[in-house]
């Protein structure tokens, strides 16, 4: 163990293991010292320079004695203070105000006048104006959109974004027409029903020029293909629905239920039937060999002909 100074009372000592005051001799001389370390700073006796009154700086460098009097404080209270005279634009008053910051302000002297200006100029931007050309360094344009016209410094071809967007929407439409034509101007066809030439535009498979062509091309190959089943076979022409609905009283021959006439509509001019709709039912179907005779036939309705598809009864 060595011996060592009090840093207060200057006594030797010896610094005994465990304990927490190494540099003092005893708990006092370490009280003392903290103390002595966290004494208050000195304050200064100073005279203030604004309002000349004595004040106590608790800093070295402190000149004023509050924020009041300091100078920054001093010019924001002037320009606080409405000592500049001002005239307003709408309605030519005499008003005081601060000191002007930006070119917006003190313009008017109340609410009233500057909501007024602004109701005026929204009335003559929402004028119509008559093309003269440029005046002064302005171009008067005329939007190709609502046809309205109106001043800019450049030659514009919309009045607004709204024009704009919609000028762009068609612009963008044309260009795709214009790439759609050359990318299909090589591949013109001809229609397998009425042999006109077309340009298909949806599918490069196309085959016909409208959906009217496609479905008179399909009624007539049903039409050939129902020739070619019954070609060198019994074909009694009497047959018809009226009197196929008197011989089995007007009931289906599948389900048993009473078939209904007007169970119908009629929509552009097309007929089409409804599932309670009578029908002529081949027995032996004619893709299977049958004829079309009165022995072969039975009433049924729409719904359960389809059903049954080719199958045989």
């Amino acid at each position: 163990m060595k011996e060592r100074t009090c840093l207060i009372c200057g006594r030797n000592y010896v610094k005994v293991i465990g304990v927490s005051f190494a540099k003092y001799c005893s708990e006092e001389c370490r009280v003392i010292a903290s103390k002595k370390r966290y004494t208050p700073v000195e304050k200064t006796l100073k005279i203030c320079p604004t309002c000349k009154t004595e004040f106590l700086a608790s800093k070295k460098n402190q000149i004023y004695c509050c924020d009041k009097c300091t100078p920054s404080y001093k010019r924001h209270q002037e320009n606080k203070s409405l000592t500049h005279k001002y005239i307003c634009e709408w309605c030519g008053k005499l008003f005081y105000g601060g000191v002007v910051r930006n070119k917006h302000s003190y313009r008017f002297c109340s609410r009233e006048c500057s909501a007024k200006h602004i109701a005026q100029v929204k009335n003559d931007r929402a004028k119509p104006l008559k093309y003269v050309g440029k005046i002064e360094g302005w171009y008067t344009n005329i939007c190709v959109i609502c046809g309205q016209v109106f001043m800019d410094k450049a030659k514009r071809s919309c009045c607004s974004v709204e024009c704009q967007k919609e000028y762009n929407r068609q612009q963008n439409r044309q260009r795709a027409e214009q790439r759609r034509e050359a990318v299909y101007k090589v591949q013109r066809k001809y229609c397998r029903n009425c042999g006109c030439e077309f340009t298909p535009t949806v599918k490069k498979s196309k085959v016909f020029c409208s959906e009217v062509c496609r479905d008179k091309y399909q009624k007539r190959l049903q039409h050939i293909h129902a020739k070619k089943r019954l070609r060198g076979k019994i074909v009694d022409k009497n047959i018809s629905l009226e009197k196929l609905i008197e011989r089995d009283n007007g009931r289906c021959k599948l389900c048993g239920r009473v078939v209904d006439v007007n169970d119908y509509t009629i929509r552009d001019g097309a007929f089409i039937a409804g599932a309670m709709y009578p029908s002529i039912d081949h027995i032996k179907p004619l893709s299977r060999g049958g004829v079309h005779s009165w022995d072969n036939v039975q009433l049924a309705h729409c719904r359960c002909n389809t059903l049954k598809g080719a199958r045989g009864a």
